[in-house]
């Protein structure tokens, strides 16, 4: 009997929707894996490397240099179910892989122990809502399992997840919320161990459009941290920011921004800081940009502190050409770290370069650098002028095999001199499949 064209589509879609629920099912029996948070957000085209070198204490600023890293959700082939069944607008994508390492200063001290890791993972990213839409949401989950040649005492299994979303009240305001979590033996991809720890970090902001070229916002933060190593058991902070923002014309943007916060550590004082700046945005061109803060900070520990102090980032990027990018971030804050069972304030100075080169569509490579400064030049008189100086090299190389796999071989020296230093040589190769 012959179908007619209806009832050959109806078929079809239902085959299509059967092979899906099955696919699935099967993808995700077996997995044993931890991805830290920084590999969720990564690009499954990006290979493992970190894309700035600064150092500084968990959550203590909110400063980040800028580098060339895009965000995942940017780069994932969503499969919408839309597109199956004409009903929602969900998007979803797992991405899983392996890599292998060679570290040869697995605890980042100054007697160097080397070893070999191989890291399976799995991750599975989930986003809901559209451009315009006045709620969208995105949510992911990560497992991965770190397993030591010489050293099995540090394997370990560890888990990322994480939630955010922006929600459009009206023309004017926005809600903006975000939550994420990572429980497990540390860093993957070989970069140190660790120890057992888990990690929890939040906040919440409002933006108001007042006017065409004017807004407001306000923004909230919890981040805690849980570890058995380097003498800190716990601690948690909370921080907030406020800012106004003008558009001065189409291609420029500044604006004032006030904030302070409060840290608590087991065993140690605790830390309060405040803070006052300006920041900027110029789009010079559609192949070059310009961003950045300049204000002043205050930091004090029990009756220590560091007096008001200059505060900076800035940076550069320039696209010359389709496939050819160059960034430049500097930056400059007050910062607080362990030393032996107090905490010390010092002042933090640092410069990253990214060179990022598309060659034959299907290769790219990425070289990275940068080296920071930290002088505890607000101490006790027992660690006044202390200081440590940090230089981070990254060099990364991925292939493109199949529209849904890709390979990647990467480098990573570091090298750190005065406080706890040392020096340690990362390489490897990782390969990643992204359904």
């Amino acid at each position: 009997m012959l179908k007619t064209p209806q009832q050959r589509m109806r078929r079809e879609k239902i085959a299509i929707v059967l092979g899906f629920m099955l696919f699935s099912g099967v993808w995700g029996e077996g997995q044993e894996a931890v991805t830290t948070l920084n590999d969720l957000y990564r690009p499954p085209a990006t290979p493992p490397q970190e894309q700035q070198v600064q150092v500084q204490h968990p959550a203590t600023d909110q400063t980040q240099p800028l580098s060339g890293e895009q965000s995942s959700m940017e780069s994932l082939r969503a499969i919408t179910v839309e597109d199956l069944l004409s009903s929602r607008k969900l998007h979803w994508q797992i991405v899983a892989g392996a890599s292998w390492s060679y570290n040869s200063n697995i605890l980042s001290g100054s007697n160097s122990v080397s070893d070999q890791i191989f890291s399976p993972n799995c991750n599975v990213f989930i986003t809901y809502g559209n451009e315009g839409a006045p709620l969208n949401i995105a949510g992911n989950y990560g497992i991965s399992y770190n397993e030591y040649q010489k050293y099995p005492q540090y394997d370990g299994l560890g888990q990322a997840a994480g939630l955010n979303g922006t929600w459009l009240l009206g023309e004017r305001t926005s809600v903006t919320g975000a939550l994420s979590s990572t429980a497990g033996p540390g860093s993957n991809m070989g970069s140190s161990v660790q120890g057992k720890s888990s990690n929890l970090t939040s906040s919440l902001g409002v933006h108001y459009k007042t006017t065409e070229k004017i807004s407001l916002g306000c923004n909230f933060s919890y981040n805690s941290r849980t570890s058995g190593t380097n003498q800190i058991q716990q601690y948690s902070d909370q921080s907030f920011n406020l800012t106004g923002d003008y558009q001065a014309t189409s291609k420029i943007q500044v604006g004032i921004g006030i904030g302070g916060g409060t840290r608590t550590t087991t065993g140690l004082a605790d830390e309060t800081d405040q803070r006052v700046n300006l920041h900027w945005n110029y789009e010079m061109t559609g192949k070059m940009s310009l961003n950045g803060e300049a204000g002043e900070e205050y930091r004090s520990i029990s009756s220590t502190s560091s007096g008001w102090q200059p505060r900076f980032q800035g940076g550069w990027k320039y696209s010359p050409i389709n496939g050819t990018t160059v960034s430049i971030s500097g930056y400059r804050h007050v910062d607080a770290s362990p030393t032996g069972a107090t905490l010390v304030v010092g002042q933090v100075i640092g410069c990253n370069a990214t060179v990022s080169q598309q060659i034959l569509k299907r290769f790219l490579l990425s070289i990275t650098g940068g080296v920071e400064n930290i002088q505890n030049d607000s101490a006790s008189s027992s660690s006044s002028g202390v200081s440590e100086s940090r230089s981070v090299g990254n060099a990364t190389l991925n292939y493109n095999f199949l529209r849904w796999m890709d390979g990647s071989i990467f480098y990573k020296i570091t090298s750190s001199r005065g406080g706890t230093g040392f020096d340690q040589t990362i390489y490897g190769v990782q390969l990643t499949a992204h359904y």
